[in-house]
């Protein structure tokens, strides 16, 4: 692929597992820790921050641990899909839109649990409401070259609709 050309999705043939560990990611690569939080241990964080959704099966909250610059995605509404369609979109739009690097994913009880970095910052929601006007459409302009990033993709030849992973299943359980 030149510069000039759009890069171009592909649908992914990676074997499925229950588990899986990238060691070559910066989470191993820096020194933060020798392996990831299992998932009982990120259900105990969880529930250990009293948040009201903190045991629920299908969507608790992410879990957060900044000293580890760590941020993990779970529940049983989580998919293998999702890690596959954020490895993908973080390899083709680097360096254009900020995806966060996959440390790995689990199985367990259910449950996905997605392993990814932090991504340092402030959320838009929480401080929208003390944003003057230009700084409003400042994040405006920057959400406008994001999305833009997204549209230049390209399918390959082949036109698929469907999960990433092209397994052959059908995607009608997700309507």
């Amino acid at each position: 692929m030149t510069t000039n050309e759009a890069p171009e999705l592909s649908a992914c043939s990676a074997p499925r597992s229950t588990a899986k560990v990238f060691p070559q990611s910066s989470f191993f690569q820096e020194p933060r820790a020798t392996a990831l939080p299992s998932p009982a241990e990120i259900r105990a964080l969880n529930e250990a921050s009293g948040h009201y959704r903190a045991s629920s099966l299908n969507h608790p909250p992410p879990v957060i641990t900044p000293s580890l610059g760590l941020a993990v995605k779970y529940g049983a509404d989580v998919t293998i899909a999702e890690v596959e369609a954020q490895l993908l979109m973080r390899e083709r739009l680097q360096g254009r839109v900020p995806v966060p690097e996959v440390f790995g994913w689990a199985e367990d009880s259910g449950q996905q649990f997605i392993y990814m970095s932090l991504i340092k910052g402030d959320t838009l929601q929480a401080i929208f409401s003390t944003m003057n006007e230009s700084e409003r459409q400042a994040v405006c302009k920057e959400l406008r070259s994001l999305v833009n990033a997204w549209r230049a993709l390209t399918e390959e030849s082949d036109s698929y609709i469907g999960k990433i992973s092209y397994d052959g299943l059908p995607i009608s359980h997700l309507f």
